[in-house]
């Protein structure tokens, strides 16, 4: 790998850890309604996964579009459609409002993991 394309790399990684997701609005609600001690499994499970989905995603893909082009470019497509049905599934949803009694419980430490 030459300089440029690993501080390329770098640079997408720095951008990807610093734009929040709704992981992290998940973490912040949660810290908001139960408080931070409940936060501390659940951010250390996203940390740890946030690890392992880039190090496969690299790993993987890059394969991938290394020794099949065409399966790359499905790969894409693929992505991108179910991208798009999952955003319609997201406009096309009825809202629901919980009352009390349905309100989740807290998670257990492994559960938040």
């Amino acid at each position: 790998m030459s300089a440029y394309a690993a501080l390329s790399f770098f640079v997408i990684v720095m951008i990807f850890a610093v734009t929040p997701g709704p992981g992290v609005f998940a973490l912040i609600a949660r810290a908001m309604s139960e408080g931070v001690r409940t936060c501390i499994p659940m951010s250390l499970g996203m940390c740890i996964s946030d690890v392992i989905y880039l190090l496969l995603a690299c790993f993987g893909l890059s394969a991938l579009a290394e020794n099949w082009g065409g399966a790359f470019i499905a790969v894409r497509y693929i992505g991108g459609a179910y991208l798009i049905y999952l955003g319609y599934k997201m406009f096309t949803a009825s809202a629901m409002r919980l009352s009390s009694e349905q309100q989740p419980n807290a998670a257990s430490w492994w559960a938040s993991f």
